[in-house]
């Protein structure tokens, strides 16, 4: 019966701390990313309720903006892409295969000049 009670207990806390990780999750995307709120209301399906939700997310992106989590978190965003950039380069150049790319064309070496 002790065993129960101990493996209930166990269960409440970790359901508790669960909706603690959700929450904060919850907030912190409420604050740095404020705009995707205001984009997905855009796509709920029109009723009187989504046009209240539409105007609350955009004064709650408002106040974001004022307070300038929005700038922050595109800060970051931006940061992350540019050091992915500088490690991984453009994967758009990663899609050329090696088979349409220029055989002539050795990297590191220039182009040989054209005949005139």
């Amino acid at each position: 019966m002790d065993e129960t009670r101990d493996q209930d207990r166990t269960s409440r806390a970790n359901a508790r701390a669960v909706m603690g990780i959700f929450l904060l999750a919850f907030l912190a995307l409420a604050v740095f990313r404020s705009a995707t709120f205001v984009s997905y209301t855009y796509d709920l399906p029109e009723s009187a309720a989504t046009g209240v939700l539409v105007r609350a997310a955009e004064r709650w992106n408002g106040w974001m903006e004022g307070l300038g989590a929005v700038a922050f978190s595109q800060r970051i965003v931006d940061l992350v892409d540019q050091a992915t950039w500088v490690r991984f380069g453009n994967v758009e150049d990663e899609a050329t295969s090696p088979q349409e790319s220029d055989p002539a064309e050795t990297p590191g070496e220039e182009p040989a000049p054209a005949d005139e």
